[in-house]
């Protein structure tokens, strides 16, 4: 993190407490960096000045350049104490994590591109997170709720990579996948390379190894392992590129991929449209663009009202 404004971005977000973990990290690496000692004093003097803008009129009492001094020193401790006390909150947030794990979140219609400690990377989907498990043993591992696409680096020595999730454990060397961990069954697309599918706790060791174009879904509440050539699912992975693609796809399960993705609550007035089957691509900018789309796309009325979001 090179720019002025994004340590401003990040530091305003500090003040609110509305970081998430990864820009927490990102925060962290950029405050621990000599390099940038004198940027990160320039910010808190320009702090201590507004304050001191601010608090002015309030401070008749203290008179003259004395009284000013005094003022100018109090807010820039303050606005330092201010600095310290978000990085003892940031320290304090990743101690509680199991050793040095990291986590990665995203909220309400956020992808968040991703740079592991071995290079992999991954693009993790709105309402999301991904945990890094940190250890000496001979795996690379993860854990994931929610839906991420995975480009894994092949290790020279063949160390294996492991995506973990309430109803799978996903192994693979290098390749490209995507996973939705998300309601009743994980859906996976595999899109390069190979993946060994097989369930978390696979007392019977029954392994599935998974070739390009191939689609699976493995359910939550029971042993059943789908494997297909999914268009439906291969189309959910167009949201790394930024739109949201559904071909021969019943409306209500639109609607539950908005709700996923947005965190918003979708009532469709008239029951018999839910089972529709339509085919249109929907922007992924923000909710307000896919909204309209969306009720362009369906010829309904969108009314966004409080709690919740109606189609008539």
């Amino acid at each position: 993190m090179k720019e002025n404004t994004e340590f401003l971005r990040l530091y305003e977000k500090l003040k609110r407490n509305a970081l998430n973990p990864s820009e927490y990290q990102l925060f962290l690496e950029y405050i621990k960096d000599v390099n940038n000692a004198e940027e990160v004093q320039k910010v808190l003097d320009a702090e201590s000045l507004q304050y001191l803008s601010q608090n002015k009129k309030k401070n008749k009492k203290d008179k003259g350049l004395n009284g000013q001094v005094k003022m100018a020193w109090l807010m820039k401790a303050a606005a330092v104490l201010l600095l310290v006390v978000g990085l003892v909150g940031i320290m304090s947030y990743f101690s509680d994590l199991a050793g040095s794990n990291l986590v990665y979140t995203t909220g309400n219609g956020e992808t968040l591109d991703i740079l592991l400690p071995d290079s992999s990377r991954v693009t993790l989907n709105a309402n999301s997170s991904l945990v890094w498990n940190e250890s000496e043993s001979i795996m690379r591992e993860v854990s994931l709720q929610g839906e991420a696409y995975f480009e894994i680096l092949h290790m020279k020595d063949n160390r294996p990579f492991i995506v973990s999730t309430e109803a799978s454990k996903i192994t693979v060397l290098g390749t490209s996948f995507n996973v939705n961990s998300r309601d009743e069954a994980d859906k996976i697309y595999l899109a390069e390379g190979s993946i060994q599918l097989e369930r978390p706790e696979n007392i019977s060791n029954d392994k599935i190894l998974m070739k390009p174009g191939e689609a699976a879904v493995v359910y939550k509440d029971n042993e059943n392992i789908e494997i297909s050539h999914s268009k439906i699912i291969e189309n959910e992975v167009a949201w790394k590129k930024g739109l949201l693609r559904f071909s021969d796809v019943q409306l209500s399960t639109i609607v539950e991929r908005l709700e996923e993705i947005y965190g918003k609550e979708i009532r469709v007035t008239n029951p018999s449209a839910l089972d529709k089957e339509m085919e249109f691509t929907l922007p992924y900018a923000n909710w307000k663009v896919t909204s309209m789309a969306l009720a362009l796309a369906v010829n309904l009325e969108l009314i966004e009202n409080k709690g919740f979001v109606e189609l008539k």
